[in-house]
């Protein structure tokens, strides 16, 4: 099921990982999303989301409590706005809000707060922004990413 989720055009939203493990969710990675301080998503979050003109935050406070303590927290998220829930990438190419071409060239983007204090591309360049993202329960895929100033992080 689509769900536009009811937001203000000129407000973020914030893409984040779920990290609660809930009973009965499906296998996978799980999204769900904040917008005017509240969690804006049911419990256990959801497998699809897709958001437009994305920043990729990271909060050095909560960074370093996860490095200091081991303990999970929500500080790494992607900002944007027009946030759907429940379209797939087939979904996504069908409804015409993205084409196959990019879905298929779309990047997967990843964070480990152990390994680096921003998100990553595949090839371990810095990613600050992007045209827009989607969530899968495989991950995040950033269309048009733009890579920060700097060199690949190793692991």
């Amino acid at each position: 099921m689509t769900k536009k989720l009811k937001m203000h055009p000129c407000k973020r939203a914030y893409i984040y990982r779920n990290l609660s493990n809930v009973r009965g969710a499906p296998a996978g990675e799980r999204w769900s999303v904040r917008y005017d301080g509240r969690v804006a998503t049911e419990k256990g979050g959801a497998s699809y989301f897709v958001g437009h003109t994305v920043e990729f935050r990271v909060g050095k406070a909560g960074r370093q409590r996860v490095i200091e303590k081991g303990a999970k927290n929500v500080h790494a998220f992607a900002a944007c706005f027009d946030v759907t829930e429940g379209m797939s990438p087939a979904h996504l190419v069908n409804q015409g809000v993205f084409t196959q071409d990019q879905i298929d060239n779309a990047v997967r983007i990843t964070y480990d707060p152990y390994a680096a204090g921003e998100f990553l591309d595949p090839e371990g360049y810095p990613i600050g922004y992007a045209k827009a993202i989607f969530t899968t329960p495989n991950g995040m895929f950033a269309i048009q990413p733009s890579k920060r100033s700097g060199t690949p992080v190793t692991k």
